[in-house]
């Protein structure tokens, strides 16, 4: 794949700005095959930078919301829901209100042997957290958490405690406005929340991705070059052995004149 310097730069600002990949494409006269490589990089430099920054929330004196969404598709924009994807996610108060850290996963269920070691994973203990009133968020207080809930059938803020989950659900509208319009594949929902995050919460500025994006490349092009050493040391294991190996000796001659 033969790409120019700018042209990059370029898919990946479009990418980053949310230009369906298609539009990309079309602007730039480069293959969608090209543009989604590049703009798969780009998810992945992403989800590496979040992971390496990922840090454990909430504590003593802190608030930390949390709740889970479901990402659904349905066939051809329209119709029956074809596939869905749970999130799990939470998010820390800040003081004068407003989200301040957070975390967000993909989960295979919403069950309590799923979500608590998740959230004694993300939130340390003596944080206040906040919840619906899902059945698997029960053994918090347990679990060394304070633990409020509110239940959205009746009202969206607690009216005895104040308790209200509107941080975590304004976030949840964020990052679902940050998606591909026309939606993304499965496998690359993860990809999406981390650049989400990455954008949000590391507050990852276009001139950092494009650094990573180069240290990226640089690493994979450096492992690229150690596996074709590799290969080529295997191929001269296994050529044919010299002439001087396999041209029977003097005496091995003699034995066979006999």
């Amino acid at each position: 794949m033969k790409i120019y310097l700018g042209s990059t730069l370029l898919i990946c600002l479009y990418y980053w700005v949310k230009i369906p990949i298609k539009t990309i494409s079309s602007l730039l006269k480069i293959s969608q095959k090209t543009v989604g490589f590049w703009c798969s990089v780009e998810r992945v430099c992403c989800a590496k930078e979040w992971n390496d920054k990922q840090q454990t929330i909430g504590g003593l004196g802190k608030t930390v919301e949390i709740d889970e969404a479901v990402w659904r598709k349905r066939k051809f924009g329209r119709g029956r829901r074809k596939d869905h994807v749970w999130i799990f996610g939470g998010v820390e108060r800040l003081e004068g209100g407003g989200a301040g850290k957070r975390f967000m996963t993909i989960v295979p269920n919403r069950t309590k042997k799923t979500l608590i070691p998740l959230i004694q994973r993300f939130i340390m203990p003596g944080t206040t957290v906040v919840s619906d009133e899902w059945k698997a968020y029960t053994s918090l207080e347990e679990l060394g958490y304070q633990h409020l809930t509110v239940c959205h059938k009746r009202n969206f803020v607690n009216s005895e405690t104040g308790a209200c989950t509107n941080t975590i659900e304004g976030l949840w509208s964020h990052l679902r406005s940050s998606f591909p319009r026309f939606g993304t594949r499965k496998k690359y929902i993860l990809d999406h929340v981390a650049m989400f995050l990455a954008k949000t919460s590391l507050k990852l500025s276009f001139e950092d991705l494009m650094n990573k994006i180069a240290e990226y490349k640089e690493e994979e092009e450096k492992e690229e070059e150690n596996e074709m050493k590799e290969d080529e040391e295997e191929e001269v294991d296994e050529e044919v052995p010299f002439f001087e190996d396999i041209i029977p000796n003097e005496d091995e001659l003699l034995e066979d004149d006999d």
